[in-house]
């Protein structure tokens, strides 16, 4: 079952300093790890980041076990692009047949 990765540092340490910016793709902020830093961090650019690797995982999975993950290869409304997306899930590829 894929995972996000573990931070490096102690989230435990992790004080947020400032927002930097924000927008439609999510926001930036300053944060620091203890006395190391200041580092940026993108939070939409991490789950991005998260779903992508979930996605190289389930294709992995998917073809160690000669189990083709079915997409509609031009998407042409909200809905079959959501579809596109569980069509990674586990959920989704236990209705596959």
């Amino acid at each position: 079952m894929p995972r996000l990765r573990r931070c490096p540092f102690n989230l435990d340490s992790m004080v947020w300093e400032a927002r930097v910016d924000g927008g439609v793709d999510g926001y930036v902020w300053e944060v620091r790890f203890g006395a190391q830093g200041p580092f940026v961090l993108k939070v939409r650019e991490c789950q991005n980041a998260a779903l992508l690797q979930m996605m190289q995982t389930a294709v992995e999975q998917a073809a160690a076990a000669s189990r083709p993950i079915l997409v509609n290869a031009k998407p042409t409304i909200w809905d079959d692009a959501v579809a596109n997306l569980a069509a990674f899930s586990d959920k989704a590829g236990l209705k596959q047949p």
